[in-house]
């Protein structure tokens, strides 16, 4: 019976709030951390490369446009990457990677590939060598009718 009975001593207590302690200042000190590296890669790199590419994009000649194929302009990028930042890094964070685990099934069970943060932005990453994207409706209409496509 003594075996199944758990005693607390002030020693244990003490220890328990140590221990929580140090785990708010690595998180304090973590989620700072991530954010600056988010900052500079989803976000800075890609503002200053076409088609929002970030280095991944880039190695995998990959790039983001809008869901209805024209040219990505800058502050939906920005939209596309705070969504991004609270709910699948910092939100999949505080649920052990709930969110991002959700967001990345989504991409694997719908046409588009599309995540959360796509739906939220109204973007989506296409293969760059092949997709046609378009500045504007007015160019996407001249070229639909250049090569015959009827509407």
């Amino acid at each position: 019976e003594a075996a199944n009975s758990v005693t607390y001593s002030p020693e244990v207590s003490r220890l328990n709030e140590e221990n929580n302690a140090l785990m708010l200042n690595t998180l304090s000190l973590l989620i700072p951390v991530i954010v600056g590296f988010s900052l500079i890669f989803d976000l800075i790199i890609p503002l200053f490369n076409e088609g929002g590419q970030s280095i991944g994009k880039m190695i995998f000649k990959l790039e983001i446009i809008t869901k209805d194929g024209y040219v990505l302009n800058k502050w939906r990028l920005i939209v596309r990457w705070i969504s991004y930042l609270i709910l699948d890094l910092l939100l999949g964070f505080v649920t052990f990677f709930g969110a991002f685990l959700i967001s990345y099934t989504m991409m694997v069970f719908n046409k588009r590939g599309m995540v959360i943060h796509d739906y939220i932005s109204g973007t989506r990453v296409v293969d760059k060598e092949t997709t046609i994207r378009f500045r504007n409706a007015e160019e996407e209409r001249k070229f639909n009718e250049r090569v015959g496509v009827i509407q």
